[in-house]
């Protein structure tokens, strides 16, 4: 049997005006231990991060906590759900 995932994001897009960013990411985090997000700059990092938080909004995918579905949640939702970032 396997343990939903504390974070899923499936199909994530996100672009800022006409130029996409973010095509397609599928990520899951599990309950227990850690997931690293690693690339070179201007890879899309700090998109997916303020995506996955709420800043960004995403043109296309999914984002749920604990089978939740938040895409549309605002920031202040997902931080009330435990979410949280500190960039650097």
């Amino acid at each position: 049997m396997s343990e939903q995932a504390a974070l899923a994001i499936n199909g994530l897009e996100a672009a800022y005006g006409r130029s996409q960013v973010l095509f397609g990411l599928s990520l899951t985090a599990p309950k227990t231990g850690v997931v690293a997000v690693l690339g070179r700059n201007g890879a899309g990092k700090t998109t997916l991060m303020k995506t996955i938080m709420g800043e960004m909004p995403a043109t296309g995918g999914r984002v749920t906590m604990l089978g939740q579905d938040i895409t549309q949640f605002s920031t202040e939702q997902r931080a009330r759900l435990g979410i949280g970032y500190v960039p650097q």
